[in-house]
């Protein structure tokens, strides 16, 4: 018994040393074939305060309902080799909405999104590439809260990132920007994320994230105060920052906090993310 526990710690150890640990490169520096990542995380939200309707800021108004619940990601990306890679963003959640006495919960995946990925510069301090997302609406729209917004969506953006080594020490960014095209008569959002982060300590790596949707022409009417629009047409700015830690080789376990800071038309939350990044640096996954 002792042997073949020895022989699967063994095995286990030469998996993880298969996938090896490279160093920090340009934040969008896209996998070699049979190579890539996969980033998996769990979001604790909660939110009892509402943006309002009729203008984009920080003000917040009480809300009539209160939404919880569980959030899980997983966001990675599969390199096909020449300078192309699959990209795929899985979300699954479990909410809870509650207002007065009663609550109601949701169960399930929320929209998926699928797409490829085209590099272009690609060196160990600055890369670039372009992608073309899908979103594919596989939410319930008819759960409360719901968990989709019904529609199909296109995402083409811009991507780029950057690494700078100070010594032992580094600072990098990855930022990305470009429209989200709904199918519900061209509806179009707007959306950009920034992340800039480095080396704090010995395998410590600190990191600061921004979030910002704008939603131009097509904007739904202004409901009442306190209750926030279901439609997908929202504007938000959230920011966060949190820690990641090396040193486990391919795995490197992550938390960090984010807030809601301003918006218009949707609940003003915070959540607390706990989760991990894998790197695959060689074979299939």
């Amino acid at each position: 018994m002792r042997k073949k526990m020895k022989c699967g710690a063994l095995a286990l150890l030469g998996c993880l040393g298969g996938l090896g640990f490279s160093p920090p490169l340009a934040g969008q520096q896209l996998p070699g074939a049979g190579r890539g990542k996969a980033k998996i995380e769990t979001r604790f939200y909660r939110a009892d305060s509402v943006f309002p309707a009729s203008t984009f800021g920080s003000q917040t108004l009480p809300s009539k309902t209160r939404i919880t619940g569980t959030l899980t990601k997983v966001v990675g990306d599969y390199g096909l080799g020449g300078k192309w890679a699959l990209l795929y963003h899985l979300r699954f959640a479990s909410l809870d909405k509650a207002k007065k006495r009663a609550t109601s919960t949701a169960f399930g995946f929320e929209d998926q999104t699928i797409g490829v990925e085209r590099g272009f510069r690609q060196s160990e301090t600055f890369s670039d590439s372009v992608a073309l997302k899908f979103v594919l609406p596989t939410g319930s729209t008819t759960s409360v809260p719901q968990l989709g917004t019904g529609h199909f969506a296109i995402e083409p953006d811009y991507q780029f990132g950057f690494t700078r080594h100070l010594g032992r020490r580094f600072v990098y960014g990855e930022f990305s920007a470009g429209p989200r095209v709904f199918a519900n008569g061209g509806a179009t959002q707007l959306r950009s994320t920034g992340e800039i982060g480095g080396r704090l300590v010995k395998k410590v790596n600190v990191f600061g994230t921004l979030f910002l949707a704008r939603t131009l022409d097509g904007r739904v009417e202004p409901g009442e105060p306190g209750i926030p629009s279901t439609s997908e047409l929202y504007d938000l700015l959230r920011v966060g920052g949190g820690i990641e830690f090396t040193g486990w080789g391919a795995l490197r376990p992550m938390i960090a906090y984010e807030r809601d800071v301003a918006g218009q038309g949707i609940h003003a939350g915070s959540r607390l993310v706990v989760g991990f990044t894998l790197h695959f640096n060689r074979g299939i996954y």
